[in-house]
């Protein structure tokens, strides 16, 4: 039962994330909104979408809300990689979205680098809060 509701709120949270994406894509494309702003929503919705996923399918162990982080961001990245995006016009169009013109051509690796970062202090931080005893819950 574990394994099942944490491949579903995985599965949910990328599929969040890939409409998220394409729709702040699509409004690069379409109102010329600057990619500042919708890289910053998505940067905001990576972190505050998957905790309604938590709620939902009651997901309370630190450790399995990283996991489940980590494996989430390395799906959205994979599948906007240029391997996905210059294949697939709506991975592209999600690309779009977090693609500012003076971080090209290392988009990706910038992003990928933040986010790799910011979740190996977060795994650093739940390992010392797990050790001196403060709540997981306070952390993520």
């Amino acid at each position: 039962m574990e394994a099942y509701k944490t491949s579903m709120a995985l599965a949910s949270i990328v599929i969040i994330f890939w409409f998220v994406s394409y729709a702040l894509g699509h409004i690069v494309l379409a109102y010329n909104v600057k990619v500042n702003y919708t890289r910053k929503i998505g940067h905001f919705s990576m972190f505050v979408l998957p905790n309604f996923f938590y709620v939902i399918f009651n997901i309370q162990s630190g450790a399995e809300r990283i996991l489940i982080s980590v494996a989430s961001s390395a799906i959205l990245f994979l599948s906007i990689s240029q391997l996905f995006r210059n294949r697939i016009a709506i991975f592209n169009t999600m690309f779009i979205s977090i693609d500012r013109p003076e971080d090209r051509p290392n988009t990706l690796w910038w992003l990928f680098s933040q986010t790799a970062t910011g979740l190996l202090i977060l795994g650093i931080y739940y390992y010392f809060w797990q050790q001196i005893g403060i709540p997981y819950e306070l952390l993520y």
